[in-house]
């Protein structure tokens, strides 16, 4: 079950960087013509859930480790001052928002929009590192966050959220997504998203 969180989280930031898309594919609804390459880790991933190359612009995300929260935020937040686009920073429950809250803190001061999405799994190995409300460690200072109930949902809410992120005046916003959304089975699945 554990391999299936990753190629989701893909396919959430995949979302936001195809924003404007109207839909998001999955298992054998690949679009024609798609000849895109994935990185080695994203492409062991995927095969090994059952989840294949779908969406043409997936081959333009590029994953980069951070080895801290408010180091990934602050990249975020630079990106965003340096392109003029949004950039999504993973954070680690509880503990990932409270690291990143400095660096969320410089990028609302700074008008910049970030969009930030965190786990939260209660049956992780770590119940420490949830929350029943983990938006409310930042919401001083985040334009907008949410907590979806289901993948369709966390589908639009991402949307949403770019939406938001980058409307004036724009600033960092925070999704947080359930252990039980990453880990849903997507293979064979499609979702409109609107």
């Amino acid at each position: 079950m554990k391999r299936l969180a990753f190629p989701l989280v893909a396919l959430v930031i995949g979302t936001v960087a195809l924003y404007g898309q109207q839909r998001i594919y999955w298992g054998d609804e690949v679009p024609q013509g798609w000849a895109g390459s994935w990185p080695a880790e994203l492409q062991t991933a995927a095969e090994a859930s059952r989840y294949t190359r779908t969406m043409s612009s997936l081959q333009n995300i590029e994953f980069i480790t951070a080895l801290h929260e408010e180091s990934a935020v602050a990249a975020a937040h630079g990106y965003a001052k340096a392109e003029g686009k949004p950039m999504a920073a993973l954070l680690h429950g509880v503990i990932g928002v409270q690291h990143a809250a400095m660096a969320i803190y410089n990028a609302y001061v700074d008008r910049v929009p970030v969009i930030m999405i965190a786990g939260l799994d209660y049956e992780g190995p770590v119940a420490a590192h949830n929350a029943v409300d983990i938006g409310s460690l930042v919401r001083g200072y985040t334009k907008w966050d949410a907590q979806p109930r289901s993948l369709v949902e966390a589908l639009s809410t991402i949307q949403r959220a770019y939406q938001i992120a980058t409307t004036p005046p724009m600033a960092p916003v925070l999704v947080t997504l359930t252990g039980e959304i990453q880990k849903e089975e997507t293979a064979g699945k499609s979702v409109s998203c609107v």
